[in-house]
């Protein structure tokens, strides 16, 4: 990998033609989102209106008759005469199909914005999203190393994130991107970003609730493993979830000679003996470091040869810059570079230590 004035230096000088490219198209979208922006607030109105004068009745007729509650559907149509007389008052003396007809340019006019503005502004802002993979994380990563591989769609499957016993609970849905694949040193290893959700039922909704977004790291060790270990910050969103599943696996507890460690992280493993063998100072000084890089939570298993890390963040990770507010953070991918460093140091040094074995 490079050092980070390498980096800095290649993102200042290296980069300026495919930014000068992103940049044409950043100005494009600049017109059309302030367009969409004064058009939300100019909808606002109508749109409420529409909902309340058409779409809360209708909703709540429908919900009468389907839960056959009468006292709801009386409610409505006593809810639509008067909106209706409050709207003949406040318009004035007007035949009720010209109020049918102002309703319907008010419609076309909302259905027109979207069709014929909104959405394409949708296709060309993802279009943007892709080039910004192309043009300037592609090329990063490439210069970090030639032969790493760089997929901007794919991630880590969801089989070996459920491999690495660091999902807090089951999850109702799983994505990922950025894929980065290649080695450091005699080390494969494999990065991406994801974010696990659950969802819940609520009043015939589905409400989704995040598990994890952030970095999920994997590396495939020398040493051929058969003890388990598991590290967990103590902040981990379901963390007593986590702690149960985890000894239900046949993990005891284990403390490290490390009070500051010891505050911040709970250690199992299946075999202490072994646990103290693989980790050392450096390694505990490591996963401090990385946790300080987001300061959200951290997990780490070695499950068998694979070792797993999980770096929980607020926002993804490589977030592009608002199309208003220029084209790359600088300090967002130097943060991310030295996450990277940091765990190539952490795969390094694990792959030099002795087998882990349970007698």
């Amino acid at each position: 990998m490079k050092t980070k004035q390498e980096l800095n230096n290649f993102l200042k000088n290296n980069l300026k033609q495919n930014l000068k490219e992103l940049d044409e198209v950043r100005l494009s979208l600049i017109p059309m989102d302030k367009k969409v922006k004064f058009a939300f607030r100019f909808l606002l109105f109508p749109t409420f209106f529409l909902i309340i004068t058409i779409g809360m009745p209708l909703l709540m007729r429908f919900i009468g008759s389907k839960m056959e509650m009468r006292g709801v559907e009386l409610m409505a149509k006593e809810l639509m005469r008067l909106q209706w007389s409050i709207l003949k008052s406040v318009i004035g003396h007007v035949e009720l199909y010209q109020v049918v007809i102002l309703l319907l340019v008010m419609s076309l006019g909302i259905i027109y914005f979207f069709v014929k503005v909104y959405f394409p502004f949708l296709k060309k802002r993802k279009e943007y999203e892709h080039l910004y993979s192309i043009k300037v994380k592609g090329p990063i990563f490439q210069f970090l190393d030639k032969n790493w591989k760089y997929t901007p769609s794919h991630s880590i499957t969801l089989s070996e994130y459920n491999n690495s016993r660091l999902a807090p609970r089951q999850q109702d849905s799983y994505s990922g991107k950025d894929l980065i694949e290649g080695h450091f040193d005699n080390v494969p290893f494999k990065s991406c970003e994801i974010h696990t959700q659950y969802f819940k039922e609520k009043k015939e909704t589905k409400q989704w609730y995040t598990i994890f977004r952030g970095i999920f790291f994997s590396a495939e060790l020398d040493n051929n493993s058969s003890g388990d270990i598991i590290l967990i910050s103590k902040d981990c969103v379901l963390f007593r979830t986590l702690v149960q599943h985890i000894k239900q696996k046949a993990f005891k507890d284990v403390s490290v000679n490390n009070e500051a460690f010891n505050r911040i992280f709970k250690c199992n493993a299946t075999n202490e003996k072994e646990f103290t063998k693989a980790l050392n100072s450096k390694v505990f000084r490591i996963l401090m470091q990385l946790k300080e890089c987001y300061n959200g939570t951290l997990g780490m298993s070695i499950i068998g040869t694979k070792l797993y890390v999980t770096i929980s963040t607020e926002e993804e990770v490589l977030k592009m810059q608002k199309i208003t507010e220029g084209l790359i953070d600088i300090e967002r991918i130097e943060k991310y570079f030295e996450v990277l460093q940091l765990l190539k140091i952490l795969a390094v040094e694990l792959n030099s230590q002795s087998k882990l074995v349970i007698y």
